[in-house]
């Protein structure tokens, strides 16, 4: 299973009873596009027709 039985509140949106504002996702999402930057480069070598984690990051940009 990918997530874990007890998930840590603090990463559960407002929305659905957690702490996480619009403001604070939104942030979250543009600081892990910045992180995925830096190795984007490495996965477009490795799989150039394959657009999913450069789409992934204008994704989270936008």
């Amino acid at each position: 299973m990918i997530l874990p039985e007890v998930r840590d509140p603090r990463l559960i949106r407002i929305r659905r009873g957690g702490l996480l504002s619009d403001a604070d996702q939104q942030f979250l999402a543009r600081w892990a596009a910045q992180c995925a930057e830096h190795v984007l480069l490495l996965f477009e070598a490795e799989g150039p027709s394959d657009t999913r984690p450069r789409d992934a990051v204008d994704a989270a940009r936008a």
